[in-house]
């Protein structure tokens, strides 16, 4: 098994360092583009820059939204549940959501 995982990081370090991410495409087809004038290009990558920091502030609040509602159902799950075992199990299942929420928070 950790050969497996060791040829699939050999693999994923390769697509990351020949391949690369959007960002590195988006810098070559810019700079690639020959009717644009710097100013046009800088206005480029000034809205791709401003989307980006958008969509993630949006991502971070989906995340929060997500995290904080599973750990609270488990939480009640576990608040009205009458088998130890079961109880034991939301409330630690809801106790990780928690953290991965302040987690997300910080």
């Amino acid at each position: 098994m950790a050969q497996s995982l060791s040829i699939g990081a050999i693999g994923y370090g390769a697509y990351k360092y020949y391949i690369g991410d959007f960002d590195r495409s988006f810098y070559y087809i810019i700079n690639s583009t020959e009717n644009l004038n710097t100013e046009q290009k800088d206005q480029m990558v000034f809205h791709y820059s401003s989307e980006k920091s958008y969509q993630k502030d949006k991502l971070k609040w989906i995340t929060l939204a997500t995290y904080g509602l599973v750990a609270a159902a488990n939480i009640i799950n576990a608040a009205r549940s009458n088998d130890a075992t079961s109880r034991d199990a939301l409330y630690t299942i809801g106790g990780v959501y928690t953290l991965a929420f302040f987690s997300v928070t910080f």
